[in-house]
């Protein structure tokens, strides 16, 4: 893409152009820290994740013209520490350190769906290439799976010894990386939930 977001711990972030690296807005919102931010495929909608327990939506075109660019606001229970955007843009998830997945319609902020399972601080979230599944991993020692069309949990892999802060598809979507605080990174089958590689 041609555009790069940067968080700040200061609340702020700033929307840079890659080409000329020049700045061309900056976002404010946020009460504390941004800890995560992505933008949509389509490059239309900008979500970020920040320590005042919430998520938000922007639209960095805007932005970029120096108008007001804050779309809509949603809440976890705690830290929020990841959030990412389905393939399709349809869809926003993100991790909280309140131990839950959430759900988000990019359009108007609408809590779509509340995933629960893990047992502690839920470090990242991915969507596979397809969409169909999502992926999660927490500081409980697991990766837990999800269908986020049926909101339901569809399977949990075991295996780590320490904390998983990580998770990344392959462009197949039959495999998924995780990578644990103890520097273990796990490669596993999203069909069978076998172990495939362990690298050390």
């Amino acid at each position: 893409g041609s555009q790069l977001v940067s968080a700040s711990a200061d609340g702020s972030m700033r929307i840079w152009n890659v080409g000329n690296r020049q700045l061309q807005g900056v976002l404010l919102g946020h009460a504390s820290g941004v800890v995560a931010a992505a933008f949509a495929p389509c490059g239309n909608v900008l979500a970020s994740a920040a320590s005042d327990n919430t998520v938000r939506l922007w639209d960095p075109r805007i932005a970029c013209e120096g108008g007001s660019v804050e779309e809509a606001a949603a809440s976890h229970m705690d830290c929020v520490t990841w959030v990412a955007f389905s393939p399709s843009g349809a869809m926003v998830a993100s991790a909280g350190q309140d131990w839950t997945v959430r759900l988000w319609d990019p359009e108007d902020g609408s809590h779509k769906a509340l995933l629960q399972g893990h047992t502690d601080v839920v470090r990242c979230v991915a969507f596979s290439p397809s969409g169909h599944l999502l992926a999660s991993a927490s500081s409980d020692w697991t990766v837990r799976l999800w269908d986020p069309l049926a909101k339901l949990e569809t399977g949990v892999l075991t295996g780590h010894s320490d904390r998983v802060l990580a998770v990344a598809w392959a462009p197949s979507g039959r495999l998924l990386a995780s990578a644990c605080h103890g520097g273990v990174v796990m490669v596993w089958d999203a069909v069978s939930m076998n172990v495939r590689l362990t690298l050390k």
